[in-house]
């Protein structure tokens, strides 16, 4: 059985593309926020993607990113860049 996600990133029909840290690492805030995501206010450990218009292009980048610091990311699949080589 694989291991839980440290991240998981969806749409959201009102927020857009959000990623939902699992609390789980102690620095995922601070990679998801060089990544493009910008937490929200008053929602503990859910962030949404910074970009006006976030192509499933720049979500697939910020995964890849997330994925090479070591964290283990689920995501829609029109986000996971393995899908798209």
């Amino acid at each position: 059985m694989p291991a839980e996600p440290h991240i998981v990133i969806g749409h959201h029909p009102e927020l857009g593309v959000v990623a939902k840290d699992s609390g789980t690492s102690s620095v995922a805030s601070q990679v998801l926020t060089t990544t493009g995501f910008m937490m929200l206010a008053g929602q503990r450990q859910l962030y949404r993607f910074a970009a006006a218009e976030p192509t499933p292009g720049r979500i697939r980048t910020a995964v890849s990113r997330l994925r090479a610091a070591g964290f283990r990311v689920h995501t829609d699949a029109i986000y996971d860049p393995t899908l798209f080589v």
